[in-house]
């Protein structure tokens, strides 16, 4: 199921040009999505295609996140609503 998300969220998101405006994802944003949705680490690097220790750091503020991952969390956050 979450293969099938993913996919849908995939396609969605190459359709989409990079827009003024886009969310700053911070790593509390980040975080807050992930727990907002209960969503395990596993399930959410799995979700976003990143290993679960690329979420920790995301989540840590170790790493930040790209253009395209900024835009894979947008249509997450826009689907799970």
């Amino acid at each position: 199921m979450l293969q099938v998300v993913l996919q849908k969220i995939i396609d969605k998101v190459n359709k989409v040009q990079h827009k003024k405006g886009m969310k700053d994802w911070n790593p509390k944003a980040i975080k807050k999505l992930r727990k907002g949705h209960n969503l395990t680490l596993k399930s959410f690097a799995e979700l976003i295609g990143v290993s679960q220790r690329y979420v920790i750091y995301l989540e840590n503020g170790m790493r930040k996140p790209s253009k395209i991952l900024k835009n894979l969390l947008n249509r997450i956050e826009q689907e799970l609503k």
